[in-house]
């Protein structure tokens, strides 16, 4: 569950630093139309914000026609059109926007507008400029080899800036360099300070390597503390915060009940502690960053949920008890309700209280598509065309044929989200071209035929 995210940023006022602490750029003289236009953006009304935008974008205001390029892009108060996305992003990214510049570069690439060189030209712009996202992304690329010549030291120094103006992923991945000693002395202790300090922003990933060396008997002394032993209830901890339910599960299960009372009771009490805030969105990859501080700074109120079971089932797991919530998601599936089974289908996936079991995610995951259920025809969709996951080893034609097929249905389903119907657009585009012409023709005109077959959802038994 997502709540809507509060986007806390300042209209632009002249000589203003921007939220990174980095390269001051003069601003135009703020109008009451530009803040008026801004406060609607922020508070995601974007019909009223868009004619003013388009007037200062057309005035040259980079921050503007980076908004328009995003607005454009996702069809946001005004008609989506791809080919006008990419005409202000670029005039964005040459005004000098440092945001811009990363999204030009990061999205130019991965839809395959711009070469990774000219990719590479705007990321070294941006992080030029101090923008930590970009740095990290640069630091990537050199750590990887991506477009250039492998340069671990130089890896280094990107991550570590980035890292240092509180960026979680480069704090991350600072913290693998000196784990795995790579141009830098090897050390476990400073690798835990900096997937701490990501941690406590509420970085998945530095949460669950935060488990996996609690849980592993590695001697580091770190924040006045020795790990010299594994420490399950430390790991139960911060695997339960990554979100990892099957590692959580595995841990909980060798618990004593007081022990499992203790995890649960700090979870439920931890609350992030952000060092870096995202600005606002003008790309896809910013606005993921944005979901997963979501995530993470709104506290779960399974109660919201508007579906009575799936609040019970969440109130389960909020409270780590996986047994009771595999019970009430099986009674929510069998009854009927397909939220319930695509619930019941991502635990048999990751083998929460229980035995991964891919051919049951599978059926389950059909079961509640075939109802109608959007996320999960966008989630089998995924499944299908990915290897080793519903299908071993590599998909066949089979396989890609129906996930095609499903992405279709998710875009044309009107119960899909707008986040939904953008990625089951691009999973089409994508498939299109890994399918044969006559397999694609079947599978569209098999779509375009389809028709949601409600099971007609039965009250449900209370579990055990």
């Amino acid at each position: 569950m997502m709540r809507r995210y509060a986007f806390a940023t300042a209209v632009a006022l002249a000589a203003a630093i921007s939220v990174w602490t980095v390269a001051v750029q003069a601003a135009p003289a703020a109008t009451s139309e530009a803040a008026a236009a801004w406060s609607a953006y922020d508070q995601g009304d974007y019909v009223a914000a868009a004619p003013s935008l388009r007037r200062l974008a057309e005035a040259g205001d980079g921050e503007a026609q980076a908004a328009m390029g995003w607005m454009y892009e996702k069809g946001l108060g005004v008609k989506a059109d791809g080919e006008a996305a990419w005409s202000w992003r670029r005039r964005a990214a040459q005004s000098g926007e440092a945001r811009a510049q990363y999204a030009y570069a990061t999205n130019g690439f991965s839809l395959q507008m711009i070469s990774r060189a000219e990719s590479l030209k705007w990321l070294r712009k941006s992080a030029g400029q101090g923008y930590a996202p970009a740095q990290f992304e640069l630091g990537k690329a050199y750590a990887r080899g991506l477009g250039l010549k492998r340069d671990d030291a130089q890896a280094v120094a990107l991550f570590s800036k980035a890292a240092g103006q509180g960026y979680p992923r480069a704090q991350v991945a600072l913290g693998q360099m000196y784990e795995s000693g790579r141009t830098v002395e090897p050390s476990k202790a400073i690798a835990r300070d900096w997937y701490l300090r990501a941690g406590l922003q509420g970085d998945p990933e530095a949460q669950a390597r935060l488990g996996d060396l609690a849980s592993r008997a590695v001697s580091v002394r770190a924040y006045d503390r020795t790990y010299d032993t594994p420490d399950p209830l430390e790991a139960a901890r911060w695997f339960a915060l990554s979100g990892d339910r099957q590692a959580t599960d595995l841990a909980m299960r060798r618990m004593t009940p007081d022990e499992a009372a203790s995890v649960r009771a700090a979870v439920r009490d931890w609350r992030p502690r952000p060092e870096w805030t995202p600005g606002r969105v003008f790309n896809w990859e910013e606005a993921l960053i944005v979901k997963e501080a979501q995530e993470v700074t709104q506290t779960e109120d399974p109660g919201a949920l508007s579906n009575p079971t799936l609040a019970t089932i969440a109130a389960a797991e909020a409270d780590l008890d996986f047994a009771r919530a595999r019970k009430l998601a099986r009674a929510g599936a069998e009854a009927g309700d397909p939220a319930a089974q695509s619930w019941l289908a991502r635990m048999d996936l990751e083998g929460i209280s229980g035995p991964r079991d891919l051919r049951a995610s599978r059926d389950w995951m059909r079961r509640a598509s075939t109802q109608g259920h959007a996320a999960s025809q966008i989630e089998l969709a995924v499944q299908l065309q990915q290897p080793g996951i519903y299908q071993p080893g590599v998909p066949d034609p089979e396989a890609l044929a129906e996930s095609y097929f499903w992405a279709q249905i998710a875009d044309a389903n009107p119960s899909s989200s707008q986040d939904q119907r953008f990625f089951a657009k691009r999973l089409v585009s994508d498939l299109s071209g890994r399918l044969t012409p006559d397999a694609a023709a079947d599978a569209r005109r098999r779509a375009a035929a389809w028709k949601a077959q409600p099971e007609g959802v039965r009250p449900a038994p209370p579990a055990a």
